[in-house]
């Protein structure tokens, strides 16, 4: 009778290790998921930014590209600069 709970406990304890390896595995498995899955979301989220960073500057750019000549008109028009360079030709 001995003998054979101490059979019994031998399996048990072998269930139980391999039960253990399996949750490790498992553990294993789910990390490198969620590594993966994070990765990925990281590189979209990049992505994204990127492409924002992209349509701003363009909006920026097209924005800004009349404001220069537009500046100067309207100060010329409100007589708050010159055009020397006109007047000496003139004359």
């Amino acid at each position: 009778m001995a003998k054979q709970q101490q059979n019994f406990a031998s399996l048990m304890d072998n269930d139980k290790n391999e039960i253990e390896k399996m949750e490790e595995q498992e553990q294993k498995r789910l990390e490198a998921y969620e590594n993966k899955k994070n990765l990925e979301n990281n590189r979209r989220n990049a992505r994204k930014v990127g492409h924002e960073k992209l349509v701003s500057r363009t909006i920026a750019k097209a924005y800004l590209r009349d404001i220069k000549p537009n500046a100067f008109v309207f100060l010329k028009d409100i007589c708050f600069i010159r055009d020397d360079f006109k007047e000496e030709t003139m004359h």
